[in-house]
C-alpha cells in the first residue's frame, strides 16, 4: 500500500451544503408518463438536429455524399469534439473562408440546444412530494 499525504475524497453531507433541498418524500420516478414521453421526443429530435450538423459537416468538407460526413461525425466520440472539428473546418480552412455567419449561428444554436437537452436527459430525476407541494426536479 502506498502512503497517502492527503485524505481520500469521499461523499459527505457537506458536499451538498447550500443546495436547495425541499422537505418531503422523494421518489426516484418521473411520476407522469407524459413527461417520460416528452423526454423520449426530446431524445429523438436531438438526433434530427445532429443530422443537420452532419449536413453542415458535409458542406464544409466539400462532399456531395452525406454518408461520408455521417461516418466522420459518428466516429468522433462526444458533441464537444464534433463541434470543435466542425468549427475548425469553418474557421481554419481556405475552402470555407467565405462562408457566411449562418454557419457560426447554426453551430451556436446547436450548442445551446445540446446543453439544454443534456440537463434533461442526463439529469437525476426525482419526484418530491411535501404535504402541500408536488414538484418534479432534476439535479
Amino acid at each position: 500500500m502506498s502512503k497517502q499525504t492527503k485524505p481520500i475524497r469521499r461523499y459527505g453531507p457537506t458536499q451538498w451544503k447550500g443546495l436547495p433541498s425541499p422537505g418531503g418524500k422523494y421518489r426516484w420516478d418521473l411520476g407522469d408518463e407524459n413527461i417520460a414521453m416528452a423526454l423520449g421526443v426530446l431524445v429523438v429530435r436531438f438526433s434530427h438536429a445532429e443530422e443537420h450538423l452532419i449536413d453542415i459537416l458535409r458542406i464544409l468538407i466539400g462532399s456531395e455524399d452525406s454518408g461520408v460526413a455521417r461516418q466522420i461525425f459518428r466516429s468522433v466520440a462526444g458533441d464537444k469534439a464534433r463541434l470543435e472539428i466542425i468549427r475548425g473546418l469553418l474557421e481554419r480552412t481556405i475552402r470555407n473562408a467565405k462562408r457566411t455567419r449562418d454557419f457560426d449561428d447554426a453551430l451556436k444554436a446547436f450548442e445551446v440546444v445540446k446543453n439544454k437537452r443534456n440537463r434533461f436527459v442526463h439529469g437525476l430525476w426525482t419526484l418530491i412530494r411535501p404535504p402541500t407541494l408536488s414538484t418534479l426536479a432534476t439535479i
